[in-house]
């Protein structure tokens, strides 16, 4: 028998379909359908699942494992319906250009003090080299420091090469609104979603939400 806030939220009737999967961030905005906990993203194998944490302890949830791909499907056909309305697309349009701009100069700065860190450990490096060529550094301290110097340069080296590789919306057609969010990072959709959707609950692999209003022009 389940407790009445857990039949109450069970009851929540679907208007449609939400959510982008990628960042485990999102599982904040969703609750189970069933048990009123919070979904929460997991990780296996080569795949992330949604699922319920189970926290109400006066009930066993029955809901079941979803595909991260599954919500990204539902997350674009909400964008879809509430840009279907010429206000909300408007707002859609400002909220993603806005919240792209900030990223962007976020990964600036990032990517400005990850380049600044790869330059200090190539010029470590260069300075070890010529303390060991000197004798003033012996070879076995040389040959440590050298490892732990390469290590560190590859993982600084591997974190800039995928930065690099993050798209922006910037090459993006402007009036596809549907488009732009398929592209954006998972934290634009994250803040675009919190600012045109709430009750958010998931339930036998369906979310239901209700569009918040876009405000007055």
């Amino acid at each position: 028998m389940r407790c009445r806030s857990c039949q109450r939220r069970s009851r929540l009737s679907s208007v449609g379909h939400l959510l982008q999967a990628v960042n485990a961030a999102n599982t904040r905005l969703i609750r189970c359908g069933e048990c009123g906990s919070q979904i929460t993203a997991e990780h296996q194998k080569i795949y992330i699942y949604y699922h319920c944490t189970h926290r109400c302890s006066r009930y066993t949830c029955t809901q079941p494992y979803l595909r991260s791909e599954r919500l990204d499907e539902q997350a674009l056909a909400l964008v879809a319906k509430a840009a279907e309305n010429p206000t909300f697309h408007r707002y859609l349009t400002q909220l993603l250009e806005t919240q792209d701009d900030m990223l962007l100069r976020e990964r600036q700065t990032e990517h400005a003090l990850l380049s600044a860190e790869r330059d200090t450990l190539v010029r470590s490096g260069k300075t070890l080299l010529d303390l060991h060529l000197r004798g003033v550094v012996d070879e076995q301290t040389f040959g440590e420091e050298q490892d732990r110097l390469q290590r560190e340069l590859s993982a600084v080296t591997n974190r800039l090469s995928a930065h690099n590789e993050t798209k922006t919306m910037s090459a993006l057609p402007q009036g596809d609104v549907v488009a732009r969010f398929a592209a954006a990072a998972p934290e634009t959709k994250h803040s675009v979603l919190r600012a045109v959707a709430t009750d958010l609950v998931l339930y036998e692999k369906r979310l239901s939400f209700r569009l918040v209003p876009p405000p007055s022009d």
